[in-house]
């Protein structure tokens, strides 16, 4: 998990885009959503409604049987204090567009693979140029959440797509292959893909956690420095702990 490179260009449009896109909202989902796997969203999180049967969970995200809140769940999101100095929380909303690489007007990542209960957290830090979200959906189980990651694996599979963000602003990004890092993250199966354009840089990982689907975007400006950022995979790692503890 190598930090995304930073050419040195100016940031002002590439950070305009940058904040608009929400590094994709809905991370790795719809558009939004961290190859490498990631760089990297705190106060009270934004989320999906949970379903209207959902039941508190004792058993965990990942393992349990039963159904979960959007309480439970938010408890396992990272916070503006896990990535450090300069990160503050903005507005998480599951995104309505598609996925990077599907086409204009056709289904987002939630239509496609709707969770039993989500919830999600933005945090963006302007001085440094950067965004990060977090989205963990919990489905019936596992199978749902692989179903999902296999949703999510055709929505990046393409050497150049499309991001959509609020205010109809988009990026055309190219795409890299994804690499499988699940081993090397202990989890089910994990994969990054790194997608860069020349206004902003990004790193999208989706993890399988038993029944739970992690979903990170780390996004920056080209020209944001990057030595100054969370280390992608300490906070990767964080996150997954998060989830197997919650």
């Amino acid at each position: 998990m190598n930090r995304i490179a930073a050419p040195s260009r100016t940031a002002a449009a590439g950070l305009a885009l940058l904040l608009a896109l929400g590094a994709c909202s809905s991370s790795t989902t719809g558009s939004a959503g961290s190859s490498t796997p990631p760089k990297t969203s705190s106060a009270p999180a934004s989320s999906t409604p949970a379903s209207s049967s959902a039941a508190a969970n004792p058993t965990g995200l990942a393992s349990g049987s039963g159904g979960v809140t959007t309480v439970h769940i938010a408890g396992a999101l990272l916070r503006a204090s896990d990535l450090g100095p300069g990160f503050t929380e903005a507005p998480f909303t599951d995104s309505p567009k598609p996925l990077p690489c599907g086409k204009p007007g056709s289904r987002s990542f939630n239509d496609q693979v709707p969770a039993a209960a989500s919830a999600g957290r933005r945090l963006d830090a302007g001085a440094l140029s950067a965004t990060f979200s977090e989205e963990i959906r919990v489905y019936a189980d596992s199978a749902g959440a692989q179903k999902a990651l296999a949703a999510a694996t055709a929505g990046l599979n393409c050497a150049t797509g499309t991001l959509y963000g609020t205010g109809g602003a988009t990026a055309k990004v190219t795409i890299t292959k994804p690499q499988e890092v699940g081993a090397a993250l202990n989890i089910d199966v994990g994969r990054g893909w790194r997608l860069k354009s020349s206004q902003i840089e990004s790193i999208y990982l989706v993890g399988v956690i038993g029944r739970a689907l992690l979903l990170l975007a780390f996004t920056n400006a080209p020209s944001a420095d990057t030595t100054k950022l969370p280390d992608p995979q300490t906070v990767t790692k964080a996150a997954i702990a998060k989830v197997k503890s919650t």
